[in-house]
């Protein structure tokens, strides 16, 4: 039985680690690269925080654990709501070694607001709302944890202010943040001997949406006339203190401890091309606009489109500049904002002749407009199936205008690659875009007339964050149990949960999807521990109510989450 601990780094990605590597900027995962286990990780589809970090944490698929998105769709309405770690239907690997009695820490695991009350400690990752940026009581168990870390560090930083600091502020932000975690959690593991221990560092990934192009000469977003020297090395200097924290993580590697480095999804670029699906979908004849004018819209256009950037401009000036007791005042009696955003989000939508819709949102997909699931559905439910086909056809004849290349990669329906008891909470259709010459399209949500592929202009580039997730993240495995070098067969992010279990020497439930990966366990090990099974379920999760966010708290995380670019 050994020992695990997990450092998660938040979308990293190999095309950055090896190159930076080779030039003997980070020693440690150098080291891992040349001695441990290390393969490209395959994330979940989509590849966002949300589900992913939810199918590490429970071995399981989103069908089964119910988690898709930041947000969640209230029942029979086109309405959704900001979601938390109450919403996920089935237990992590901390709670089932924690209800064995095994000591565990989850320290910034995404999705884990409100803290599971485990035989350990749990501080909630960035979906925690903590005003002003810091993890509160309500974000710490137990909570007398704060006080001791308050003692190390200060307050526990949930995320950089990045609502309100840009440029080289913004990097001395993150750097600052990943530190003061970095600190607490190396106090806390020091401690005592833990079973299991999890910091994920979500700062390799924030650096890479707001500075890509600093990073990479190609990007088509770098502009050489506004170029900030200091800027150009901002991922590098992230990954580089992500490295230097490892080394300290190593230091205090026991004999009997196997460390495993990991990320939730990859990262690339985004280009310069916008899409807009909704507006693919009106050419299509498959939705159309309440207004009758050109392209659908008409003259009751513009005042959606000025209303949405007022209501933009005053949320993100807001946050920037209130004070922290009256910017709680505010938030808390002030709901009209979220009703407007939902106004704005599908008012110019005529539900009577919309077959099929996108929330525009943080990843491409498609609802049809089921009669008896939508409030005002039109499709009938037999031709369900036929509509999907038709759709999965002229998605895949779809071209770039500029490149005559395919926009689209590949097409999902829901039950291909969802399985549980949750699959009918996830869209029909999740759609993949391609490349286009290396570069992420940009979903955009359709806010005025226009093509459905468009290049995005100077105004609609600013605050447009340069880099984007890709599928493949990382895996780095070394220590206790692990066989240096070895290949390991396609892992996958749902692999991570019964390889964690196995080491620890727990059962690994029967219903996790996930597989233990044995190959990159030395034989001897293998041959000593063999993979037990528990015949049980993991589990409904815990606690198995849903926690709604206060008006307040959602207002928080939309925030943070318009920062890292996610939502518009």
């Amino acid at each position: 039985m050994s020992r695990v601990l997990v450092l998660g780094l938040d979308g990293a990605t190999f095309d950055i680690i090896k190159p930076l590597a080779r030039e003997g900027k980070l020693p440690n995962l150098s080291r891992l690269l040349d001695e441990g286990c290390c393969q490209e990780l395959g994330s979940t589809v989509p590849a966002m925080s949300f589900p992913a970090w939810s199918s590490f944490l429970t071995g399981k698929n989103p069908g089964k654990h119910g988690i898709y998105d930041f947000m969640a769709r209230r029942p029979n309405s086109y309405e959704s709501q900001f979601i938390n770690a109450t919403w996920r239907k089935a237990d992590s690997f901390a709670r089932i070694l924690s209800v064995e009695g095994r000591r565990v820490a989850l320290l910034s695991v995404p999705l884990t607001y409100p803290p599971d009350p485990l035989n350990g400690v749990v501080i909630s990752g960035f979906d925690a709302p903590g005003i002003g940026g810091v993890a509160d009581a309500s974000a710490i168990h137990p909570p007398e944890v704060r006080a001791t870390l308050r003692q190390v560090v200060g307050e526990y930083p949930i995320s950089a202010n990045l609502e309100a600091l840009k440029g080289e502020a913004l990097l001395a932000g993150l750097h600052d943040t990943m530190s003061r975690k970095a600190r607490a959690a190396l106090h806390l593991y020091r401690t005592e001997p833990w079973d299991c221990f999890v910091l994920v560092l979500g700062e390799t990934d924030a650096v890479a949406h707001h500075f890509w192009r600093d990073h990479d000469p190609g990007s088509p977003l770098r502009d050489p006339a506004h170029r900030v020297p200091a800027l150009a090395g901002a991922i590098t200097s992230i990954y580089q203190s992500a490295d230097a924290i490892l080394g300290e993580f190593m230091a205090c590697l026991g004999k009997d401890t196997t460390l495993l480095v990991m990320s939730d999804h990859g990262h690339g670029g985004n280009g310069t091309k916008g899409i807009s699906l909704n507006r693919w979908l009106q050419r299509q004849g498959l939705l159309q606009y309440r207004a009758t004018g050109e392209s659908g819209w008409g003259g009751a256009g513009w005042h959606r489109g000025l209303a949405r950037k007022a209501l933009t401009s005053c949320k993100s000036l807001g946050l920037k500049v209130t004070p922290v007791p009256i910017k709680k005042l505010l938030i808390r009696n002030t709901r009209i904002a979220s009703r407007m955003e939902s106004w704005l989000r599908f008012s110019h939508l005529d539900w009577r002749r919309t077959q099929v819709y996108s929330e525009e949102g943080s990843y491409p997909c498609l609802w049809l407009n089921v009669r008896g699931r939508e409030p005002m559905g039109v499709v009938d439910p037999a031709a369900s199936a036929r509509l999907c086909d038709d759709v999965v056809r002229r998605l895949g004849e779809w071209s770039d205008p500029d490149s005559g290349r395919k926009v689209v990669k590949r097409v999902y329906r829901r039950e291909e690659i969802y399985q549980g008891p949750y699959t009918s909470q996830a869209p029909d259709l999740t759609i993949e875009w391609s490349l286009d010459d290396g570069y992420s399209y940009v979903n955009r949500r359709s806010t005025g007339p226009g093509e459905p592929i468009f290049a995005l202009d100077g105004t609609q580039r600013t605050g447009l964050k340069s880099g984007y997730h890709r599928n493949e993240g990382i895996l780095m495995a070394c220590g206790s149990g692990v066989l240096p070098r070895a290949q390991v067969r396609r892992p996958s992010l749902i692999d991570l949960a019964p390889t964690i279990l196995y080491l620890a020497g727990a059962p690994v439930p029967v219903d996790m999807d996930g597989r233990v990966l044995e190959e990159m366990i030395d034989r001897d090990y293998r041959a000593s521990h063999p993979v037990r099974r528990s015949g049980a379920p993991s589990g409904p999760g815990s606690p198995a109510s849903e926690v709604t966010y206060t008006e307040e708290e959602a207002e928080l995380i939309e925030s943070r989450l318009r920062a890292l670019g996610y939502i518009e």
